[in-house]
């Protein structure tokens, strides 16, 4: 850095951040108007080079990545929350549907029912996991 180029800047701050400056400045061993210039040039040069992880560009864009993240989270929760109650309301029309075919052979024939439920519990258990619900029992 050429010194004889340089233009003096005097922006005034908060006495909380002249005390972190200070202790920052002494962390690094240099004075406090060393340390402030070390800055605004590492300011300057990521405001100039976007590549460099700084500029408006890369702001933006960080912005943007975080809104469509958490829209994408927030969809991806709606859709888990609406998937999980039509799961419960299928179940429960297969429950009643099961329940219903049940009573129709019990009423049209009493004698055959046993039969009926052997053959039902057999063919469910050859057919395994299709029917398992997320508890490990046959439905």
């Amino acid at each position: 850095m050429n010194t004889s180029k340089k233009v003096q800047l005097g922006p005034r701050v908060k006495r909380e951040s002249h005390e972190t400056l200070q202790r920052l400045a002494g962390a690094n061993s240099c004075s406090v108007a060393y340390y402030v210039e070390q800055v605004l040039e590492e300011h300057v040069k990521r405001q100039r080079h976007p590549d460099a992880g700084g500029g408006v560009m890369h702001e933006l864009a960080t912005e943007i990545n975080e809104h469509l993240a958490a829209n994408a989270q927030h969809l991806e929760n709606a859709i888990s929350r609406e998937l999980a109650g039509t799961l419960v309301r299928l179940e429960r029309q297969l429950d009643a549907v099961k329940t219903m075919i049940d009573a129709l052979v019990r009423t049209l024939s009493p004698k055959d029912h046993e039969a009926y439920v052997k053959n039902v519990r057999s063919a469910l258990q050859k057919l395994g996991p299709l029917f398992e619900g997320g508890n490990g029992r046959l439905q």
